[in-house]
């Protein structure tokens, strides 16, 4: 991870954390506010790495720590197909 490249973000740009376990939680909580980034305007995406947590775990987690400007992000793909097909 660039954390110089949280000072360049602009209204237009995303970041996406991909989170396994709430130590990932709890860590992508602390880079957000230690670079300002929902200050920044930005897009804030959490993701949950598919099998390893459950997306209503990051949504407690959300609500619990008020962090009302972070968005869930699923892989869609994963959920309508097999998640082994390639292709999709």
């Amino acid at each position: 991870m660039c954390t110089s490249n949280y000072e360049r973000l602009r209204s237009v740009d995303v970041v996406k954390f991909v989170v396994s376990d709430r130590t990932d939680l709890w860590r992508s909580k602390e880079i957000i506010e230690t670079y300002h980034l929902i200050d920044q305007k930005c897009g804030i995406y959490l993701s949950p790495c598919f099998g390893r947590m459950e997306p209503a775990e990051i949504v407690e987690f959300l609500v619990e720590q008020n962090m009302n400007h972070v968005n869930v992000q699923l892989q869609l793909h994963k959920l309508i197909w097999d998640p082994e097909q390639r292709g999709v």
